[in-house]
């Protein structure tokens, strides 16, 4: 009786998914209930081709303004950084030139 408590952790993950199974079948009903009614009360709204392309231009302007932030923020990184450590390392070395 060697494989007892193997067959004994079978037969207990057997059951244990046997339960699970009853679970996620209540919830499928529950879930496409709730599915249902969630799309019964949206609005869909159609759009004419005119104010989709103003809708894209208006975004594509909105991420124009963005690299060009993105793009400012990095030449200024890149000019006031080296600055600022050279700045760092002079006042270092000017405090260890006295002691």
């Amino acid at each position: 009786m060697g494989f007892g408590g193997a067959t004994l952790a079978m037969v207990t993950a057997i059951r244990n998914n046997k339960k699970l199974l009853s679970n996620r079948k209540a919830h499928r009903k529950n879930y496409s209930k709730l599915k249902a009614a969630y799309t019964e009360g949206i609005l869909q709204k159609n759009y004419t081709p005119q104010e989709i392309h103003v809708a894209k231009q208006k975004i594509r302007k909105q991420a124009e303004k963005q690299k060009q932030k993105s793009r400012l923020v990095l030449i200024i990184t890149i000019i006031t950084a080296p600055m600022v450590f050279y700045m760092i390392g002079y006042l270092l070395f000017q405090l260890m030139k006295f002691q």
